[in-house]
């Protein structure tokens, strides 16, 4: 169903930016990826966020993201501004994630021993 949530953001993105041609790949690729996993039906609702799941050499992260668009604003440079705020969805992903932003490999592989899942 994640699936299905990214392509119909897209889609909204695609419709307001319909000269974006990178942005019409992406959906074009997204759909081809969406067409394996049946569409939701009609009445469940969208979500607020979106859960993205990646695969990394210490096991696989986990974060819940939501995006913000400042879509009333008239105001040409912030007119299409959007956010994506990414949050780490369990315990071990924020340790690796906050091990991988200091940059220090040995710390990375304390933090997600430490924090790896039973």
């Amino acid at each position: 169903m994640y699936v299905w949530d990214a392509v119909i953001r897209l889609r909204r993105e695609v419709a307001l930016a319909s000269d974006d041609a990178r942005l019409a790949d992406m959906l074009e690729r997204a759909e081809a990826i969406a067409s394996a996993v049946p569409p939701p039906s009609r009445d469940a609702g969208q979500t607020p966020v979106l859960l993205t799941r990646v695969r990394h050499e210490q096991g696989e992260l986990r974060t819940l993201s939501t995006l913000v668009h400042f879509g009333s604003s008239r105001d040409v440079t912030v007119d299409g501004l959007h956010l994506e705020l990414m949050y780490p969805a369990d315990a071990f992903t924020e340790a690796a994630l906050r091990a991988l932003g200091a940059g220090d490999p040995d710390l990375v592989q304390a933090a997600v021993t430490a924090e790896a899942p039973a």
